[in-house]
């Protein structure tokens, strides 16, 4: 009938007093979520209810025509200091990520960050590790792997392993840092990753780092690519054994077709997975920087 804000307050009282139905009234937020008026009362009536909010961004992130409006909805909320968004901006982005919108997710990305996010400037995210990832594809990503411990270390004095002399190492200078310490085995690592968003053009990434005792095989690597393609254009290997406050950089061109978002990865080139390709040591990776070189 039109009437698209009585509709608003049916599937509001639907979805306090009756969750179980929800499923049978969720297509029409397909309608409601495209329309002014009905927008407008979506973002006010649903923002400040934490199951109403994960109903509503759930149900518009199943369809490709309503991934903008959910989009626009944690922007706005964002925006109005609602906490506790994380899930759904994150669920949102890689939707919008496989529908080709990368514009879009990275716009969202930067616009709910908060005001604690303000030093993450530039174009890697918490490039210095200074914060523990937030489950966005746009941060760090860090999956576990048996045979090597992978984590975010923020001023904590610990041992690390021994130098070589075999006297026993702790860090007590880095107030932050990308851990990785191999436990002896062999290993086949791409574990750290991270999206960006560089427009074309020549970038330099820099790394600095500290290797404790580091034994590779092969050498652990950063690298960056095209997200579409996977074409590579740039690669840092670390150097193995014990180095201190190492700073080591490439520089690359973004091109201007089939690039237009970017992964960054840690990681090492296949190799067998014998007892005598084994990894051991520490890697502490402080900073990771990609630069504009403005030509």
């Amino acid at each position: 009938e039109g009437s698209y804000v009585k509709a608003i307050d049916a599937m509001e009282v639907i979805a306090k007093r009756w969750p179980k139905y929800w499923p049978n009234v969720e297509g029409v937020l397909n309608a409601l979520a495209l329309r002014p008026e009905s927008f407008t009362e979506m973002d006010a009536r649903f923002g400040t209810n934490t199951v109403l909010r994960s109903l509503v961004i759930t149900s518009l992130a199943k369809t490709d025509s309503t991934l903008v409006p959910a989009q626009q909805l944690l922007v706005q909320w964002s925006a109005q200091g609602i906490a506790s968004l994380e899930n759904l901006i994150n669920l949102v982005t890689i939707r919008l990520i496989a529908q080709g919108q990368y514009a879009e997710a990275y716009s969202m990305f930067l616009q709910t960050r908060t005001a604690t996010d303000s030093d993450r400037s530039g174009y890697v995210n918490n490039g210095t590790f200074s914060y523990l990832p937030s489950g966005n594809i746009f941060d760090w990503t860090i999956r576990p792997q048996a045979g090597v411990d992978v984590e975010i270390v923020n001023g904590i004095a610990r041992a690390l392993g021994a130098d070589s002399t075999g006297s026993t190492v702790t860090d007590k200078h880095v107030p932050s840092a990308l851990s990785i310490r191999f436990l002896d085995n062999p290993i086949r690592f791409r574990n750290v990753s991270q999206l960006v968003r560089l427009p074309a053009g020549s970038y330099r990434l820099a790394v600095s780092y500290k290797a404790i005792s580091l034994v590779m095989p092969k050498p652990l690597k950063v690298g960056i690519s095209c997200y579409q393609g996977k074409s590579d254009l740039g690669t840092i290997s670390f150097e193995g054994g014990y180095i201190d406050q190492e700073q080591i950089y490439v520089d690359f061109e973004v091109p201007t077709e089939s690039c237009e978002l970017q992964q960054l990865f840690v990681y090492n080139d296949p190799l067998p997975m014998s007892w005598q390709n084994r990894y051991a040591g520490v890697l502490l990776v402080r900073r990771i920087a990609i630069t504009s070189l403005g030509r």
